[in-house]
C-alpha cells in the first residue's frame, strides 16, 4: 500500500505492507532531507501504522524513558529486514577476477 503526503513543500512517500485484520502495517517512509542550501539527500525511516483500540498510547515525540518508548522501539525494529531491505554491494569472492557473489538487489515488501 502506498500513501503520499505533501506539506510545507515536502513530499513523503509511505510504502507499507497490507496487514491482516489485527496486525500493524509496517514499511518505510521516504523523503528528501535538506541539510543546507540546495543540497538534498534521500532519506528514509521505518514506519508502523496500527489501529488504536482499547488504550491510547503516548503520542507525539517519544523520548527514551517515556512509558511507551520501549513498545515503540520494538515495533520500529521489527520493520527491517522483514518489511524493508537495504541493499549493499556484494563483496567479491576469491579476488577481483572471480566476480561478484550475487546480483545486487533492492527489495521493498509491500
Amino acid at each position: 500500500m502506498n500513501l503520499v503526503t505533501v506539506g510545507g513543500g515536502g513530499i513523503r512517500l509511505i510504502t507499507v505492507s497490507r496487514p491482516e485484520e489485527q496486525e500493524s502495517a509496517r514499511g518505510l517512509i521516504m523523503t528528501l532531507s535538506n541539510p543546507s542550501g540546495m543540497h538534498f539527500t534521500p532519506a528514509c525511516a521505518p514506519i508502523v501504522l496500527r489501529r488504536v483500540t482499547d488504550r491510547i498510547p503516548q503520542l507525539g515525540f517519544i523520548r527514551p524513558g517515556a512509558p511507551d518508548y520501549e513498545s515503540y522501539r520494538q515495533e520500529l525494529e521489527a520493520v527491517a529486514p522483514e518489511f524493508g531491505f537495504f541493499a549493499t554491494a556484494p563483496q567479491p569472492v576469491g579476488g577481483a577476477e572471480a566476480g561478484l557473489a550475487e546480483e545486487p538487489r533492492l527489495s521493498l515488501v509491500s
